[in-house]
C-alpha cells in the first residue's frame, strides 16, 4: 500500500525517504523565505507579472472548488500526480500553507514535480516567455527560488540579483569574496573550461570567476574522465556551451517579461490618466491646461498599477494634479499677454509708420523718415515699451 499524505509528515517516513532519493545539490533548509517586511527594492517583478498572468487564467474557470477534506486521506502518488498539473509558483504557495506539504515538497521525490511545473506555462503564442527549464546540476525547488526569488543574496540577505551561469542570487560583495579566479592546484585552461563562470564581477578576467562548489564537482568530474578514454575537452566544451546558452534563455525570458508587462501598465496609465483629464475639465479647468499638464497627470505614482480611476483613488490623486494644472494656466496666461503686447507694440508702430509716410500735397518728391527712425522717436518709444495690453486710441 502506498504511503498517504498524512504519513508523509511522520519524521521516520521522511527520513527513509530522504535516505533513499537525495537531491543532487541539497537545498538550503530556507528554501521558502519566511514572511516579513516588503521592501520594494527586493520585489522581483518577472514574479509578480507571473503570478498575476496565472491568476487571471484560474478564475476564468467557472466553477466552484470541491471540498478537499478527502486530500489528507489520499494516496501519495495521486497527490504527486495532481501536483503535476501546478506552476512553481502554485507549488512555492503551498509549500507553505502547512508542515507536511512543505517536507512534501522538500522531498527528493518531489523533484520531478517541480522541473515538470516549469513546462504548465509554456506560452506556444510566444516562445520567449516560457520559463527557462531547469539545469541538471540544481533542484527544482532551487532553480523556482532562481527565477522567482526575491532580490535578496542568499549568502547576507542583503540586495542582490540572479546570475543565471552560476544559478544563484548573489550581490556583488559575497561574489567577491566566494569566486575563484583559478581553480586550486588546476592552473591548465582545459580544467577551467566546464566550470561556471561568471563575468558579472570581474570584467578584466578573459575567463571569468568560479564558484567555490562549482570548482569542486568540476575537479572531481575532471579527475574520474582523466581515468577514462573519453575526451575530457568535448565534454568541457559541451557543459560550457549549455550554461552559457541556459544563463542567455534566463535573461532572455526575464527582460521579455518585464517588457511585456511594462506595455500593458503603460496602457492601462494613459487610461487613467486620460480618465483624470476629462475629470479636470468637467470641473471647469481649460482644455489647453489640462493638455499641457498631461505628462505631469501620466507621472502621477499613485496611477501607478492602478487598473481604473475610482472616486477615492481621484480624491488622493487631485491635490497631486490640480497644481501643475494651475501651473500650466499660469504659463499660458503670460504667453498671451506677451503676445497681446507684442502685437500692441507692432500695431503702434505701424500706425505712426503709414501717418509719416502718407503723400503730402503739392510736394513732388517727399523725404519720409525711415523705420528704425520712427521708431526711436521718444515719445513714441515710451508708448512702445509701455508694459501694458490696453487698446489705444489715435488721439494719443
Amino acid at each position: 500500500t502506498l504511503p498517504t499524505a498524512s504519513m508523509c509528515a511522520d519524521t521516520s517516513v521522511e527520513t527513509e525517504v530522504r535516505l533513499s532519493l537525495p537531491f543532487v545539490e541539497a537545498d538550503p533548509a530556507e528554501e521558502i523565505s519566511p514572511r516579513s517586511a516588503r521592501n520594494l527594492e527586493t520585489v522581483n517583478y518577472a514574479t509578480v507579472e507571473a503570478w498575476k498572468s496565472l491568476r487571471i487564467e484560474r478564475l476564468k474557470v467557472n466553477y466552484l472548488p470541491s471540498s478537499l477534506s478527502l486530500f489528507p486521506g489520499t494516496q501519495l502518488d495521486i497527490i504527486l500526480e495532481v501536483l503535476a498539473y501546478l506552476h512553481p509558483l502554485e507549488l512555492s504557495q503551498l509549500s507553505r500553507t502547512n508542515k507536511a506539504f512543505r517536507e512534501l515538497l522538500a522531498s527528493p521525490i518531489a523533484d520531478p514535480i517541480w522541473r515538470h511545473s516549469l513546462l504548465v506555462d509554456d506560452h506556444p503564442e510566444n516562445t520567449t516567455l516560457q520559463l527557462p527549464q531547469c539545469p541538471a546540476g540544481i533542484s527544482g525547488q532551487r532553480w523556482t527560488r532562481v527565477l522567482f526569488g526575491r532580490l535578496k543574496c542568499e549568502q547576507c540577505g542583503k540586495l542582490g540579483t540572479s546570475d543565471y551561469i552560476l544559478c544563484r542570487r548573489i550581490c556583488p560583495l559575497c561574489a567577491d569574496q566566494n569566486l575563484l579566479d583559478v581553480i586550486p592546484e588546476y592552473e591548465e585552461a582545459h580544467v577551467h573550461d566546464p566550470a561556471p563562470a561568471s563575468d558579472d564581477v570581474n570584467w578584466d578576467s578573459e575567463r571569468g570567476r568560479f564558484w567555490r562548489s562549482d570548482a569542486d564537482v568540476v575537479v572531481a568530474e575532471y579527475e574520474r574522465l582523466s581515468t577514462g578514454d573519453d575526451s575530457a575537452v568535448a565534454i568541457s566544451s559541451f557543459i560550457e556551451a549549455r550554461k552559457k546558452s541556459l544563463a542567455d534563455r534566463c535573461n532572455e525570458w526575464y527582460w521579455a517579461v518585464r517588457h511585456t508587462s511594462s506595455m500593458e501598465y503603460s496602457k492601462k496609465l494613459d487610461k487613467v490618466s486620460i480618465r483624470a483629464a476629462k475629470r479636470l475639465v468637467a470641473e471647469g479647468f481649460d482644455q489647453r491646461d489640462v493638455n499641457s499638464s498631461f505628462y505631469d497627470i501620466n507621472d502621477c505614482e499613485l496611477f501607478y498599477r492602478k487598473p481604473r480611476l475610482t472616486s477615492k483613488l481621484w480624491n488622493r490623486a487631485r491635490p497631486f494634479i490640480v497644481p501643475s494644472v494651475l501651473a500650466a494656466r499660469t504659463q499660458r496666461l503670460k504667453h498671451e499677454r506677451e503676445l497681446r503686447i507684442q502685437a500692441r507694440k507692432q500695431a503702434i508702430l505701424g500706425h505712426a509708420i503709414t501717418k509719416l509716410q502718407a503723400a503730402v500735397p503739392g510736394v513732388r518728391h517727399g523725404y519720409h523718415l525711415p523705420p528704425h527712425t520712427i521708431a526711436n522717436f521718444p515719445p513714441l518709444a515710451q508708448l512702445i515699451e509701455e508694459d501694458c495690453e490696453d487698446s489705444i486710441s489715435a488721439s494719443r
